[in-house]
């Protein structure tokens, strides 16, 4: 999976992978993680957030069933 560096206090990078739906965020502190099930439109209004930190927060969070990735 693609990731793109982001502009955040807390993210570094987040990926998406269209066809199973997951949202992949690396996070400065604490680790990769995946989100599942979460729409494109979801990754798409993350990225172009004035702080992609607080989207994350607010939209996916915990909304979203995740997974922490192996370090």
């Amino acid at each position: 999976m693609n990731m793109q560096p982001v502009e955040s206090s807390q993210i570094h990078a987040v990926g998406y992978d269209a066809e199973t739906k997951t949202l992949r965020v690396s996070f400065k502190s604490d680790g990769v993680y995946d989100y599942a099930d979460v729409p494109e439109q979801m990754h798409a209004d993350m990225l172009a957030a004035k702080s992609v930190g607080s989207f994350f927060h607010a939209h996916v969070r915990n909304v979203f069933k995740h997974t922490r990735l192996n370090p």
